[in-house]
């Protein structure tokens, strides 16, 4: 390809212009960071959840032991 000069010519423009782009490389990266950000988000909300259900849960579990103890 590059014995024929006009190829070379383009192919060597369309370098350059690409000089100045963010690779391929980089993009993915970005898109990586940004969707570990809202995975992390999105299991810390799930976190929560469950924290608020154990905590509810065991509220529920002492009240209904001891109104058990009260029925002996």
């Amino acid at each position: 390809m590059y014995q024929h000069q006009n190829l070379r010519e383009r192919i060597e423009t369309l370098r350059k212009q690409q000089q100045g782009l963010p690779s391929r490389k980089h993009i993915k990266n970005e898109m990586t960071d940004s969707s570990k950000d809202v995975l992390l988000a999105a299991k810390n909300k799930r976190i929560k959840v469950l924290e608020d259900e154990i905590r509810h849960l065991k509220d529920q579990l002492m009240r209904l032991g001891g109104e058990l103890y009260d029925s002996l």
